[in-house]
């Protein structure tokens, strides 16, 4: 009794060594503990960076694949646009050189109309009635002092018909330029907008298909005058003055 006691006067703290020892390795558990967890949040933000990174590069992807379409497309449209451009042109080209035609053959009838004196043009029907431009009959009163042609007088009818396939021509001609206009008008919005989408490559093939088939002109070809006949049967309601 005496010995311990000895050894604890002796020796103080030695009671207190097991709570030390303890303290000691819960320390190192704990930081243990820490460093894993700390290698845990480390991996785990390791990982977020790399998904997003992996995210990123396929927008990156999908951007670049979505861009590289839409060029593609505005290039086959322009490409289409040159083309019917190019046959507006023709078009256009050949339908002037039929207009001036036709007009050459309407002023060669005209200059064998009769004139009347008051200057206006007169011809005869297919039913030998004098009649004006407009097709109003005309009276001896009418007849009075007017010009009648060395050859017979322009019939009424070819007259009409030559007018009929000017205005036509004519018409024609005015739709093709109508649509010269819209496709430079298409291709001026394709070439100006630097951040196209696919619905502006919509709205944009949908006027180019509208210009090509509004109002089509037919292809047609005029027909041929033909020669002023007058039906040697009948006789005109009128006579001819005498000159």
């Amino acid at each position: 009794m005496l010995k311990a006691e000895f050894e604890r006067v002796a020796r103080p703290g030695l009671e207190n060594t097991p709570a030390l020892v303890d303290d000691g390795l819960s320390a190192r558990e704990l930081r243990k503990e820490r460093e894993q967890d700390q290698y845990r949040l480390r991996a785990e933000d390791e990982r977020d960076r790399k998904r997003r990174q992996e995210e990123s590069k396929d927008i990156g992807d999908d951007v670049s694949d979505l861009q590289a379409k839409i060029e593609q497309r505005a290039n086959e449209l322009r490409n289409r646009i040159e083309i019917a451009r190019a046959n507006t042109i023709e078009d256009i080209l050949r339908h002037e050189r039929e207009l001036a035609r036709i007009n050459g053959e309407l002023a060669d009838l005209q200059a064998n109309a009769i004139i009347l004196s008051d200057g206006r043009q007169a011809y005869i029907d297919q039913n030998g009635a004098y009649v004006t431009e407009d097709g109003a009959a005309l009276s001896d009163e009418e007849l009075e002092g007017a010009q009648f042609p060395q050859d017979a007088p322009t019939r009424y009818e070819d007259v009409q018909d030559k007018r009929a396939e000017q205005a036509k021509t004519q018409e024609d001609l005015d739709g093709y330029r109508e649509r010269l206009e819209q496709l430079d008008s298409i291709e001026v919005r394709l070439d100006s907008d630097d951040d196209l989408t696919m619905d502006d490559l919509d709205d944009l093939e949908r006027d180019f298909e509208a210009a090509l088939v509004s109002d089509e002109p037919a292809q047609t070809d005029p027909a041929p005058a033909s020669s002023p006949t007058i039906d040697p049967a009948r006789q005109p309601e009128h006579s001819a003055p005498a000159l």
